[in-house]
């Protein structure tokens, strides 16, 4: 059996009890709390009846070629229509490609590849920062050394406390050196 049918079974068995339940000659709020949640459970059964019903596909008679044909050259009538002017058959030139050669792939257990950059240095600064850094315009650790804390902090969107620390640190490697 189906199970949209069983579903639309017990819908209607809950229904049946709400409507038994409501011509009690009982009043109390347990009589109507009893109907309506007999109510409202008949409705959700019935809609998941609803939901698991099967769908239905419409059918083409494939027993004669001509019907098929007819069909399909009504659809594609009605789904596809010329356009006003022919598509150009002339190729489109194409440009000069050359591609760009790959990395050589590093070796396992190799040493890891030298700084890209000298803010990198820096404790709390990767790659990353530091790319972000030189688009400020700053280079060199001494560059942020002299640079202001609140500036890099606008500059770069993050907190003033970050970018003071990162300060002090250019600060302390360029009195090192």
């Amino acid at each position: 059996m189906r199970s949209d049918y069983l579903l639309y079974i017990l819908a209607i068995l809950f229904f049946v009890v709400a409507a038994l339940s409501a011509n009690l000659e009982i009043a109390s709020p347990e009589k109507i709390a009893w109907v309506v949640v007999n109510l409202v459970l008949g409705l959700v059964t019935a809609g998941f009846g609803y939901h698991y019903r099967p769908r239905t596909l419409p059918t083409l008679d494939l027993g004669d070629v001509h019907v098929r044909e007819a069909h399909l050259a009504e659809t594609e009538e009605r789904h596809y229509e010329p356009t006003a002017e022919p598509l150009s058959t002339t190729p489109i030139p194409m440009q000069e490609y050359t591609p760009t050669p790959l990395p050589a792939p590093t070796p396992v257990g190799a040493p890891p590849a030298p700084l890209k950059s000298e803010l990198m240095e820096v404790k709390g600064i990767g790659e990353k920062r530091a790319a972000q850094l030189q688009a400020l315009g700053i280079t060199r650790v001494d560059d942020l050394a002299r640079a202001s804390a609140e500036d890099l902090a606008r500059g770069l969107t993050i907190s003033p406390k970050i970018t003071q620390k990162w300060v002090e640190k250019a600060k302390e490697l360029q009195n090192q050196t």
